[in-house]
């Protein structure tokens, strides 16, 4: 078989060149690529369950987490717990906004 044929090898290997290049261009503002898909979908949607939030980005929740302990860390995103029953609510907050206003000036 030849690989260079497979859709699937070829669509991972563009799928890296890809995240290489967005790794490259977050840099400065201290953002991976996962990391920073949280913020626009936060700015454009307000305030979302972890578990709405990992749907709408197509992403497991173990890897949501893993993306989301850096931005809470930097204070980047919030955690309200406040009513619902405990359910964690996740917010954008205005260091968060300023960090995706950087991101997208790169």
């Amino acid at each position: 078989m030849d690989v260079t044929l497979c859709t699937c090898a070829n669509l991972r290997r563009t799928s890296r060149v890809v995240a290489q290049y967005f790794d490259g261009a977050l840099k400065p503002v201290g953002l991976a690529p996962g990391q920073f898909t949280v913020l626009p979908v936060l700015s454009r949607q307000g305030p979302q369950r972890q578990t709405q939030l990992a749907d709408t980005l197509e992403m497991d929740r173990t890897t949501l987490i893993r993306n989301l302990r850096p931005l809470e860390k930097r204070g980047l995103v919030a955690t309200d717990t406040a009513g619902n029953r405990g359910v964690k609510t996740l917010i954008l907050t205005k260091d968060g906004v300023r960090a995706l206003e950087d991101a997208l000036l790169y």
